[in-house]
């Protein structure tokens, strides 16, 4: 897939553009990567007296480390008693391959920590799905080729336009989305067969793309 904006720079000499005579070609290619993992936002409401420690201690089981901490801010509690409590904060990634085992330990978690000596309150929702390092490091961008599309239009519109098409006058890589279908979507189907495992569907994903702006100098 291919997605390519053209635009002419061509402003009055009097405010000295420097764009002036330069066509700028933005090429994209989306890479066929597959969404590899399922971002996670769990928290847990504890007393004042509770500690990080004690929570990463009651997440356990599900495997929830410090390395996934966000942060703990303070809330008054919606009782009758208005108490102050923690809120901890946590956001895990975890392959979409472990994601459905995860959301079962997760509420095996929530149960247990409702009915303890000092309970706290589990929540747990799916915040979106996509590419690993990893992954996206196995798949590199094709800039050579996107290049060369690039080329290839600045190309036709300085032939259309009837002048010649000079020097690379710079290039910039970037970063864009494409939609994605198929084998996400089956996965995502097989989750959300889970009931009460997060209140809504997964959000659809996007596809890291591979795009390179290209600013080409312009003949007579």
């Amino acid at each position: 897939m291919r997605k390519l904006l053209l635009f002419f720079a061509c402003c009055p000499a009097v405010f000295a553009q420097p764009d002036l005579n330069v066509l700028t070609v933005t090429a994209s290619r989306a890479l066929n990567i597959q969404p590899d993992q399922a971002s996670l936002l769990v928290s847990v409401t504890t007393s004042l007296n509770t500690g990080l420690d004690d929570v990463l201690s009651a997440l356990q089981p599900a495997n929830i480390t410090v390395a996934s901490f966000a942060g703990v801010g303070g809330s008054v509690s919606s009782g009758t008693t208005n108490a102050v409590e923690w809120i901890w904060s946590f956001t895990p990634t975890v392959p979409l391959s472990s994601l459905k085992g995860s959301l079962a330990s997760l509420a095996t978690v929530q149960q247990a920590l409702s009915k303890a000596v000092n309970p706290m309150d589990l929540e747990y929702y799916v915040q979106g799905a996509s590419v690993s390092p990893q992954l996206q490091a196995a798949n590199p961008c094709p800039y050579t080729a996107v290049f060369s599309d690039a080329q290839t239009q600045a190309q036709k519109v300085a032939a259309a336009a009837g002048i010649t098409l000079g020097p690379v006058v710079a290039l910039t890589d970037g970063s864009g989305t494409a939609p994605v279908t198929g084998e996400y979507v089956a996965v995502a189907a097989g989750i959300l067969s889970l009931s009460g495992a997060f209140a809504e569907a997964l959000p659809p994903p996007s596809a890291p793309a591979c795009t390179m702006v290209v600013r080409f100098k312009l003949g007579q």
